[in-house]
């Protein structure tokens, strides 16, 4: 556990619900310093998750933006996926 590893109950379901509604969940060095992780989850055609994908990135000066410029490529392989495992349903 590290100072930035969010441990609060309230917290984490704040975090949760934060990543329920944007659709992607990420953390800043939580873990490991100069770490950061990017994950989508992957859903049926009717919005059922039932797996995920996820990045870890490290760089010596993680940051926000750093890991927002990854989201695009990281929704667009979560797409290919799940098309390939829904049957192309979309």
């Amino acid at each position: 556990m590290r100072a930035a590893t969010i441990i609060e109950p309230r917290d984490i379901r704040e975090q949760l619900a934060q990543a329920r509604e944007r659709g992607w969940a990420a953390e800043i060095e939580e873990t490991s310093p100069h770490l950061m992780c990017l994950a989508v989850p992957i859903v049926d055609r009717i919005g059922k998750a039932h797996a995920a994908i996820s990045v870890s990135i490290i760089d010596p000066l993680p940051t926000l933006t750093a890991l927002l410029e990854r989201i695009p490529f990281l929704l667009q392989a979560r797409l290919q996926i799940e098309d390939k495992l829904f049957l192309d349903s979309r």
